[in-house]
């Protein structure tokens, strides 16, 4: 019995037809390349325990016991991994589509439709939020008798900016491959960058706790996130006064123009 053995003829057509399908690729300009270091920044400081760590920190006067639960390190580990889980789905989806991974395990989903990688992606982080609220939350004892709940709302933060991050990553790979630009998403990362400037201004308590250790790895990831929220928004502003420049040279290329026509009309008479 003779083996079937693959045509290499077949399959240089099959990549010139996957090559041909694929969107062509644009030049970024400045403010998407940088936008795209701002979203990796926001991504790193998000895996951080940067909001739920603080709060704990900062919160809980007193050592664990009967008023003071357990940091929830387990549930903090599997909401992380389902929003990772997640973006992984939407940027894997968006370089099959494009061209840039041919051989993608999940080129089958992207060929589904142009939304169904963010769209999956959308359900692992449904399912991350869910998880969080399934639970009985974190309380701790803020004042003598008196307990507070400082986990889910600090992890509702972390899950946003993190999801924020990895979307505007897929998001930018895709504008580069053809799609349009959403202005919203540069935008959207002025929260996380105000959200992280408070987080360092309210950290202080959290040193004189007795959970100063985990303080400080919430602190580290405050300043990450602080740092790439200014980044994004000093990139809105720089491309607002650019966009102005432009818009004053293109004014004043049409007048040149219509000055010249005045001229070349009269010159006619």
């Amino acid at each position: 019995m003779s083996e079937e053995t693959e045509d290499p003829k077949s399959e240089t057509r099959e990549s010139r037809k996957q090559a041909a399908a694929a969107p062509a690729k644009r030049e970024l300009e400045q403010a998407p390349l940088m936008l795209r270091k701002a979203s990796w920044i926001l991504v790193i400081g998000a895996l951080f325990p940067f909001f739920s760590a603080l709060r704990y920190a900062s919160a809980a006067v007193n050592k664990v016991g009967d008023l003071t639960n357990a940091f929830d390190w387990k549930t903090w580990a599997i909401v992380k991994v389902l929003v990772v889980a997640g973006g992984w789905v939407a940027y894997e989806c968006s370089l099959a589509r494009s061209g840039d991974k041919p051989k993608s395990v999940l080129m089958g989903l992207a060929k589904a439709h142009a939304k169904a990688g963010i769209g999956v992606a959308g359900l692992f982080w449904i399912g991350a939020i869910v998880l969080l609220f399934m639970g009985a939350g974190v309380y701790v004892e803020v004042s003598p008798g008196k307990t507070a709940e400082v986990f889910q709302l600090g992890m509702i933060a972390e899950i946003l900016t993190l999801m924020l991050g990895m979307y505007a990553i897929e998001h930018i790979h895709g504008y580069e491959h053809g799609g349009k630009f959403n202005p919203l998403v540069p935008l959207l990362m002025v929260g996380p960058g105000i959200a992280g400037v408070l987080n360092l201004l309210s950290s202080i308590a959290a040193f004189r706790n007795p959970y100063s250790g985990l303080g400080a790895v919430g602190l580290i990831g405050s300043v990450i996130v602080a740092a790439g929220g200014i980044f994004a928004i000093k990139i809105m502003i720089d491309s607002m006064k650019e966009a102005k420049v432009q818009g004053e040279i293109k004014k004043a290329a049409m007048r040149e123009a219509r000055k010249a026509e005045r001229e070349a009309k009269r010159a006619s008479r």
